[in-house]
């Protein structure tokens, strides 16, 4: 489990898009927790523990999808090698985009369509 971290690490700090936007995601989330947890931990105790509770469920959340959208991303370039033409394109960052667009499109694509059903 460890050797696995220290790659998931490695294969971070080689794409420079991807370290970008995970420091700068991670840096935004964790100052967003700091500044919710002084204004309602302090101010209204009742709060804090659902507050907390919540805090931890996304935070699995985030963990989970993170290491779902690692596995697609090992997927892709597998499958992507495997095949002569699509061998060329297979860059960090184009991988990156893939398995982003593979698992947010349907997302969005259920969103339109059930907000379009419930719109009428």
């Amino acid at each position: 489990i460890q050797a696995l971290k220290v790659r998931q690490q490695v294969a971070l700090t080689r794409c420079t898009f991807v370290k970008l936007v995970n420091t700068r995601f991670v840096n935004q989330l964790q100052q967003a927790f700091q500044t919710l947890n002084h204004h309602l931990f302090q101010k209204v105790p009742t709060l804090s523990s659902r507050v907390t509770g919540a805090i931890h469920y996304f935070q699995r959340v985030y963990e989970e999808a993170k290491k779902y959208h690692h596995e697609l991303q090992r997927l892709i370039k597998q499958e992507m090698e495997r095949n002569e033409y699509a061998a060329h394109l297979a860059n960090p960052e184009f991988i990156f985009f893939l398995a982003s667009a593979l698992a947010t499109f349907p997302i969005f694509g259920a969103w339109m369509f059930l907000s379009s059903w419930f719109s009428r």
